[in-house]
């Protein structure tokens, strides 16, 4: 059995204002970075929500399609490892209809009409049929398939998603005119839907005696529309069966009495004919020799998926994404299927900067989710890859199913609360303030206090403050620091511990030599300075700087006309 392990990206929120990034699959290897994620934001790629990967380089691998029409990658096929037994291979990845080929290089396409449609199974394109002309002809002569002489074992794949269904749709037919036995019946092998049943008719092809054998295999269950099914009919030569299979699911297989045999004339020059009457796409139609060995379990429709060479290794890279804020915290996770012998590796970088989706490792390195083992570093940009590894045989490709990017904004502190005059400083050309600070679970924050003369043009900062004579940040102080009036010094011998009096307070006392300071250190040509007679209006701002500097709303506006002391006892 395979490793399942968990790998565009829309936005979507929940109740607790989170987004979320998704590459799927079922089991997943996930890093929880700096703790809980409950406010967390999410993107994703390749999931249900966003089905589609955005803006990928592919370097040896390519785009599929699940079964739930989200997009998976994976390993694309080896250009040099064509299988012997394969005749025929149409990807319908050409620009036009018109250039379609065999990429297996055997047969020659006669005519080619359909719509080149993104909608694919597989790769980047499928054929869509639509109207009543849209049909594909292909030359193929008795010798390259079904073989001059005695029918040899085959089988044909492909995948279809029917849109609408008309009362018989063919899919793949090849007359086998009975030139050898000249009984003039009419005699082909044909995959056709009906009554939205999918039929493998083997009319007339076997015999016994020159009497007809008939065959005919028929689904289990209608065909969904609107929805990819995979499609294996398939004659086996060495025990006289035919079988039909869908999804990987056997669904009907019949064995041929003893002696029944089919002969083909070299003279046959009956072309195939695909999608005659259908409308819906097809992608991916496979002719070989010999059978496949579909099974039903998951695994066996992924090993039927890649049941053909591939690229022994390949990448896939993102583009440099940007995040609409700075993450703080971050979970990353991917989804994905790697059968036994292949491998998955995912790989992830990040920076606060924009960078290059070139830029080297020795700059900006590249770190593997499971190697990942201390906490990602804040950031703004990021960009992903994953290396794929073929097993030894490179038949198998891992499948990286969705990418989960979870992650914590970057938020600004609290705005500051209680911002107020005190009392009995605020005197000649000096204010004191006082605001309650931030809890200590917002980190590290510092103050800015804005001023002016009017409420509406506050155009004086003051980010600093004294301390031991030197310029310094405004930051939480012991209360033993704070200036205490005599009013307060009662407050405080009337609590039963002095100590946490004002334990939780910021007291700040401007004057113009600490403007003055300030108008230097901030490098402000003028700044309004405290003059007796002028209103003068405050507001504080927190500020924390990790990992980018981000600022709170500001407190409520207070004022002050000041007046000398010589005016009012108590400074106002």
């Amino acid at each position: 059995m395979p490793a399942s392990t968990g790998g565009s990206f829309s936005i979507r929120r929940n109740n607790r204002n989170p987004i979320f990034i998704e590459m799927r699959s079922y089991f997943v290897v996930a890093l929880l970075l700096l703790g809980s994620l409950s406010a967390s934001k999410q993107l994703e790629n390749g999931s249900t929500v966003s089905p589609t990967f955005q803006n990928l380089e592919h370097q040896g691998t390519e785009i599929f399609r699940s079964q739930d029409n989200t997009e998976d990658i994976r390993l694309s096929r080896s250009l040099s490892g064509q299988k012997a037994d394969e005749l025929l291979d149409l990807d319908f990845e050409t620009e036009h209809p018109a250039t379609l080929r065999d990429e297996a290089g055997r047969f020659q396409i006669r005519q080619s009409s359909y719509i080149r449609s993104a909608d694919a199974r597989m790769g980047h394109a499928a054929a869509l049929f639509s109207r009543k002309e849209h049909r594909i002809v292909i030359d193929s002569p008795a010798q390259v398939w079904p073989f001059s002489g005695s029918l040899q074992s085959f089988s044909v794949q492909m995948w279809i998603k029917p849109l609408h269904f008309f009362a018989r749709s063919s899919l793949f037919k090849r007359e086998l005119p009975d030139l050898a036995f000249r009984q003039g019946r009419d005699r082909r092998f044909e995959l056709y839907i009906k009554n939205e049943i999918l039929v493998a008719d083997f009319q007339n092809v076997f015999q016994i005696d020159d009497r007809p054998v008939p065959v005919l295999l028929t689904s289990r269950s209608k065909i969904p529309i609107g929805r990819w099914t995979h499609v294996t009919a398939s004659y086996d030569e060495t025990n006289g069966t035919v079988s039909l299979f869908i999804n990987g699911e056997e669904h009907q297989v019949e064995k041929l009495p003893i002696g029944a045999r089919a002969f083909i004339s070299e003279r046959d020059r009956s072309p195939i004919v695909l999608c005659e009457n259908y409308s819906g796409l097809m992608d991916e139609l496979n002719l070989s020799r010999g059978t496949p060995l579909p099974q039903s379990s998951s695994y066996g429709q992924l090993h039927m998926e890649h049941n053909r060479p591939v690229q022994a290794e390949g990448i896939a890279r993102s583009s440099v994404e940007k995040l609409p804020e700075v993450a703080e915290r971050a979970r990353i996770s991917y989804r994905s299927e790697v059968p036994e012998g292949s491998v998955l590796q995912v790989y992830f970088r990040s920076s606060l900067r924009p960078f290059d989706s070139d830029t080297k490792e020795n700059l900006l390195p590249w770190k593997i989710f499971y190697d990942r083992t201390g906490p990602l570093q804040p950031f703004q940009y990021y960009q992903w890859k994953a290396v794929f590894k073929a097993d030894a045989k490179g038949k198998q490709s891992p499948v990286l199913k969705s990418v989960f990017l979870s992650y914590d904004p970057a938020r600004a502190p609290d705005p500051v609360q209680d911002l107020r005059l005190v009392p009995g400083f605020s005197r000649d050309e000096q204010v004191c303030l006082e605001w309650s600070l931030l809890p200590e679970t917002e980190g590290a924050v510092r103050y800015e206090i804005y001023y002016g003369y009017h409420p509406d043009e506050m155009v004086g900062l003051i980010a600093s403050m004294r301390r031991e004579g030197l310029p310094a940040p405004i930051v939480r102080l012991n209360a033993t620091l704070l200036p205490q009036n005599e009013e307060d010094k009662r407050q405080r011998d009337r609590i039963r511990d002095p100590s946490l009096f004002l334990y939780n307070k910021m007291r700040l006392i401007i004057d113009n030599n600490l403007l003055s300071m300030n108008m230097a250190r901030n490098r402000q040509r003028s700044m309004p300075f405290l003059e007796n007679g002028r209103v003068v209006y405050f507001k504080v701002v927190a500020v924390k700087s990790n990992p980018v500097e981000l600022r709170s709303a500001p407190s409520r506006t207070v004022s002050v006309e000041l007046r000398a002391r010589s005016d009012s006892g108590n400074g106002f």
